[in-house]
C-alpha cells in the first residue's frame, strides 16, 4: 500500500472518529469521561484511587451526580496499569482526548476483524457477513457509544493468537499479557490459553506474559500505590458498581440461587468438552471459546464488553465452508441470530428487567455453536 493510501485512510479514520466524539458530546455521560478523568489527575499528580478527589473530577461536567458511582464507580475501578494508560489522554483536553481514544478504537476494531478472520481463514464471500454483524451488533455499538476498552481488547487476543500461530512465542505472550488492562473480561481465557501453550511446548508464551505482567504490576504499583485496595477487593463490588450486571451471579443473586452461575458453568465446559471430544481443536478455536467461557464466568462485565465475541463468531462463520449440506446452513443461521436478535432482544429487554443479567446467554451461545461448528467441520481430525 502507498504511503499516500495510508494518510488518506488515515484521515478518514480520524474524521470519523471525530464525528463520533462530538456527536457523543466527547463522552461527557459516557465511560470515558471516567477513564479520562483518573488520567487527569495523573497528569495532575494526585492519586486517582482517591474516592474523594475521583468522583468530584468524575462529577464535574460528566454524568449527572446520581449515576457517578453507577458509571464509574466509587472509585477507578480499573488495575494501576490500566489507569496510567489513560495518563497521556488525562493530559489533553476532553476533545481532544475523545476524539484520539475513538481513533484508537476504530484502528483497534479494524485490526481485530482482519486479524480475527484471518484466524478463522475465512472466505471472501463470507468476509461481508462477518462485518456486518459484528459493526451492527449491539455490543459494538454500545461500546463505540461510551467510548469503552472492549475493541482493545478484542484486538489484543486477536493478534496475540495470530502471533502464536506465526510462531513468535514471545511477542505472542508480551500482547496476550496487556489484556489485563481489564482483567476481569479474561479471567478464564487468559490462564486457560497460557496453560494450554506451556503443555504443548510454548513455553515462550507464558514466560513472556508472565514477564510482563511482572513489570508492569510492580511499576503501576509503585507509580500509584493507593490502588492496592482496589486490587485486594478486585474480586467484588466494593470499587465497582453496585447495579445488576451482565452476569450469571447477579442472575442467580436476583433469583435467591447463588449456586445457579457455578452450577451454569460447570455444565458449560462439560458440554463444551463433549461436543470437541475426538475432534482436533486448534488454538485459535480452543481460544475463542475460552473468550467466550470467560464471559460467561465472569462475576463483572456489561454486554458491551461481548465485543470481544468477534473473535469466537469469526472462527464459527470460518468453519461454516467446510460444515457438508444442512448442518452448514444450520450454523450460519444459528449464528446470525445470536450475533443480531440475541444480542439485540436481550439489551432492550434489560430496560424492563431492572439489568442485564440475562445477556450471558450470548457468550454461552456463541461458545456452543462455535464448538458446534468444530465438531460438525470436515476438516477437524482427532487430535
Amino acid at each position: 500500500m502507498s504511503r499516500r493510501w495510508v494518510v488518506l485512510i488515515a484521515a478518514v479514520v480520524l474524521l470519523g472518529a471525530y464525528a463520533k466524539a462530538s456527536s457523543a458530546a466527547w463522552f461527557e455521560h459516557g465511560d470515558f469521561h471516567c477513564f479520562w478523568s483518573a488520567g487527569r489527575l495523573i497528569a495532575d499528580g494526585v492519586d486517582p484511587y482517591d474516592p474523594l478527589r475521583y468522583q468530584t473530577l468524575v462529577a464535574a461536567g460528566g454524568p449527572i451526580t446520581e449515576r457517578t458511582i453507577i458509571e464509574c464507580g466509587t472509585r477507578f475501578p480499573f488495575p494501576p496499569w490500566t489507569a496510567l494508560l489513560f495518563a497521556p489522554f488525562g493530559a489533553l483536553p476532553l476533545p481532544l482526548a475523545a476524539t484520539l481514544w475513538t481513533t484508537l478504537l476504530l484502528t483497534a476494531t479494524t485490526f481485530g476483524l482482519a486479524w480475527s478472520w484471518r484466524l478463522a481463514r475465512g472466505r471472501r464471500r463470507q468476509l461481508g457477513l462477518f462485518l456486518v454483524l459484528v459493526l451492527s451488533s449491539e455490543p459494538f455499538l454500545l461500546a463505540l457509544q461510551n467510548g469503552q476498552i472492549a475493541p482493545l481488547s478484542f484486538a489484543l487476543v486477536s493478534g496475540g493468537l495470530l502471533l502464536m500461530t506465526q510462531k513468535r512465542d514471545l511477542s505472542a505472550g508480551a500482547v496476550l499479557a496487556a489484556l489485563a488492562i481489564k482483567p476481569q473480561l479474561v479471567v478464564v481465557s487468559l490462564p486457560a490459553i497460557l496453560a494450554r501453550a506451556w503443555a504443548r511446548g510454548r513455553g515462550g508464551v507464558l514466560v513472556a506474559a508472565v514477564a510482563v505482567s511482572a513489570v508492569a504490576c510492580v511499576a503501576s504499583i509503585g507509580l500509584l500505590p493507593g490502588s492496592v485496595p482496589v486490587l485486594a477487593a478486585y474480586a467484588t463490588r466494593s470499587v465497582g458498581v453496585t447495579v445488576p450486571l451482565a452476569s450469571l451471579w447477579d442472575l442467580g443473586a436476583s433469583l435467591g440461587f447463588p449456586l445457579l452461575a457455578p452450577i451454569a458453568i460447570v455444565a458449560l465446559v462439560f458440554s463444551l468438552r463433549a461436543l470437541v471430544r475426538g475432534r482436533g481443536v486448534d488454538d485459535a478455536s480452543f481460544a475463542g471459546m475460552a473468550v467466550a467461557l470467560s464471559l460467561v464466568a465472569t462475576p463483572y462485565a456489561w454486554s458491551y464488553d461481548y465485543v470481544l465475541l468477534a473473535l469466537p463468531w469469526a472462527l464459527t462463520l470460518g468453519r461454516v465452508q467446510t460444515i457438508v449440506g444442512s448442518r452448514a446452513m444450520l450454523v450460519l443461521l444459528l449464528q446470525v441470530l445470536v450475533a443480531s436478535p440475541l444480542t439485540w432482544g436481550l439489551y432492550m429487554l434489560a430496560f424492563s428487567r431492572g439489568g442485564e443479567t440475562l445477556s450471558p446467554l450470548v457468550p454461552a451461545s456463541s461458545a456452543i455453536l462455535l464448538a458446534l461448528a468444530v465438531r460438525w467441520d470436515t476438516r477437524s481430525g482427532s487430535p
